[in-house]
């Protein structure tokens, strides 16, 4: 549950770790996506990640998609218009 987080409106950086639970889910993304001032964005070890919040996030300069069993909607990045890094790490399914 990320909606606390969103009213951090200082926040630039946010790293997220499942822990290497293959059956946890990346959910409610969306809630963070109103954090304007967030430049680094940071998922790790994930079951499943969806990405289309990140449509709403062209601030983002930095962003790791880590050790995730599952991600969908990877269009989604082309939205992120200011990325300068981006790196991925998905297990092979």
């Amino acid at each position: 549950d990320f909606k606390h987080l969103s009213e951090l409106k200082g926040l630039k950086e946010l790293f997220v770790s499942g822990g290497d639970y293959s059956d946890m889910r990346m959910v409610n993304l969306e809630e963070i996506s109103c954090i304007s001032g967030l430049e680094y964005l940071g998922l790790h070890e994930f079951g499943y990640v969806d990405l289309r919040p990140l449509k709403k996030m062209p601030q983002l300069k930095d962003f790791l998609c880590g050790w995730a069993d599952k991600v969908d909607n990877y269009d989604s990045i082309s939205a992120l218009k200011n990325l300068k890094n981006f790196l991925e790490n998905v297990y092979p399914k």
